[in-house]
């Protein structure tokens, strides 16, 4: 992962067919985040890796269950 950014995995990868913007946009519009917080994605075929900065992790995660996917809502995002 990227140097002062925390990696987190997310439940669905390129099976679900995620892509990174949308990865980008809903954890920055449910977390209430800036997109620029949100480092390196890393699309695995059932799950996603995303570096997020330090300082809001904890705010990414307390926001778990809220991010949906392609009409799959309750994802969940914890520490990788």
């Amino acid at each position: 992962h990227e140097q002062g950014m925390v990696r987190l995995s997310l439940a669905r990868g390129r099976t679900h067919g995620i892509h990174p913007s949308e990865v980008v946009g809903e954890i920055a519009r449910q977390a209430e985040i800036p997109g620029k917080a949100i480092g390196k994605i890393l699309i695995q075929d059932q799950n996603t890796l995303v570096d997020v900065t330090e300082e809001f992790v904890s705010r990414v995660l307390g926001k778990t269950g809220s991010y949906g996917f392609r009409g799959q809502q309750s994802v969940t995002i914890e520490r990788a």
